[in-house]
């Protein structure tokens, strides 16, 4: 819907995918998802929730997931600056045989970036990233920082 200078869409959708043809993950997989994006003059924001649960033949591979993202862009021609935030959860519906904890693993994504539009064909831009993974299995924990550099060349 659009009003003015302000415009935003709304999503929601549902996958189930059953049978998969490896023995090792045979059986269903179900997905929701729900997802906003809105304008208002130069800014761009948007907001999503993903959940995921499985129903495997080897049940000790089930789990269940939710990602939460938002984000935002402005943009100042010839200029466009980013930041976004990704907030992923997981939790195994059975303890792993070996450490007998059930898994969980919560995961934290920051990044920002700029964009510099050259002229028509050629864009630059640069980006940072910042990752922290905490889990009960302490070998899946880690924490990162990223930086890219991109050039966009359109023809």
């Amino acid at each position: 819907k659009k009003w003015g200078d302000f415009s935003g869409s709304f999503k929601i959708q549902t996958d189930s995918q059953d049978k998969m043809k490896s023995y090792t993950e045979d059986g269903t997989l179900m997905t929701s998802s729900l997802s906003s994006k809105m304008r208002w003059g130069k800014f761009r924001m948007n907001a999503s929730l993903d959940s995921k649960s499985t129903t495997f033949k080897d049940s000790l591979k089930d789990y269940e997931s939710t990602t939460i993202g938002a984000g935002g862009t402005f943009s100042w021609i010839p200029w466009v600056f980013g930041l976004n935030y990704k907030n992923f959860d997981q939790e195994y519906k059975k303890p792993d045989v070996v450490t007998n904890l059930i898994l969980k693993i919560k995961k934290d994504e920051i990044s920002t970036d700029a964009k510099y539009a050259f002229s028509n064909s050629n864009i630059f831009g640069l980006a940072l990233n910042q990752i922290k993974q905490g889990s009960n299995d302490s070998s899946r924990s880690y924490s990162e920082n990223q930086i890219s550099f991109q050039y966009i060349w359109m023809f």
